[in-house]
């Protein structure tokens, strides 16, 4: 009866049933609905649900979901995808190269979850993949987003860094953010990127929420280039304040000295140096709480 109720119109009804047959560890029937040829598509979808459960708990192998990965339905290939992936630490470990062939699934559903999965699967054999569905779909920011965090699970830092002489923007990107969440600083490597977005997203990476110290000098050093624009200068002025020293103190007043650069950041420069012995507690550019202790900058400022 709990199998019938898996599609009932009501979905209160179906999780009821679900939630009961995994908890029964009845693996042998939520497959079954699974797999059967049946129309309606829900009830298929709770029972993989269901299955997903039991394999998270290590209660069910994940060998019989792989030949759900070439269902005629998009919808319940990414549902297999999803648990495989869910799983990835458990029952289904060892089996994320079968999830590789989906990056080039016709579906944009089902690569986007591929691509995630194989990112929990830390799938090496993923990453070359990764790249390529990067040229083909990184414009798109919801499927560039899932190429990230496949490539966060995947990729070597060293094969990230080594995009950056990529001839694809969309490659380029999920690189610098995908070393972002690993707080790597070989991202600093694309801040003279020659492309205006690929610099400001390294920037961003740099400089916004934790920052990765180890990068903030390069950031920092970037200040005096005042054609950068103001995404990106805005944040080469503030990483001086983290770093402190008289060096990247000299920079800010060779930038606020600077006529033929932007009015606002021209100000933006002095109005570090002013607030400079005493930094506020928050960020001037992300408003995250910050303890800063520069460094004395007098004998940069006397002079000028």
């Amino acid at each position: 009866e709990l199998v019938a109720q898996l599609n009932h119109r009501d979905q209160r009804v179906r999780q009821g049933a679900q939630l009961e047959l995994a908890k029964r560890g009845k693996k042998a029937e939520l497959l079954a609905a699974a797999t059967a040829t049946n129309p309606n598509q829900l009830g298929r979808i709770h029972a993989i649900w269901g299955y997903g459960q039991l394999l998270r708990r290590g209660a069910a192998e994940a060998a019989p979901v792989l030949a759900l990965l070439k269902d005629a339905d998009p919808e319940i290939r990414r549902q297999a995808v999803k648990i495989l992936g869910d799983a990835a630490q458990a029952a289904a470990k060892g089996q994320g190269g079968a999830l590789i062939p989906l990056l080039a699934d016709e579906s944009p559903r089902v690569r986007l979850l591929a691509a995630i999965a194989l990112g929990k699967f830390q799938e090496a054999a993923a990453v070359e993949p990764l790249f390529a569905m990067a040229e083909k779909d990184g414009a798109d920011p919801t499927l560039r987003q899932g190429i990230v965090a496949g490539l966060e699970g995947c990729a070597p830092v060293a094969r990230l860094a080594a995009a950056k002489s990529s001839a694809s923007v969309p490659v380029r990107l999920v690189s610098i953010v995908a070393l972002r969440r690993r707080a790597a600083p070989e991202v600093a490597a694309f801040l003279d990127d020659a492309n205006p977005l690929v610099a400001q997203e390294a920037a961003r990476a740099i400089h916004d929420d934790l920052s990765i110290p180890a990068a903030l000098p390069a950031l920092a050093a970037c200040a005096t280039q005042a054609t950068r624009g103001e995404v990106f200068l805005r944040r080469a002025i503030n990483a001086s304040l983290p770093l402190g020293t008289p060096e990247a103190a000299a920079r800010l007043v060779a930038l606020g000295l600077d006529a033929a650069a932007p009015r606002a950041m021209r100000l933006e420069a002095l109005n570090a140096l002013k607030i400079w012995n005493t930094p506020p507690r928050l960020d001037l550019v992300d408003g995250r709480a910050r303890t800063l202790q520069p460094q004395p900058i007098a004998a940069v400022l006397t002079p000028k």
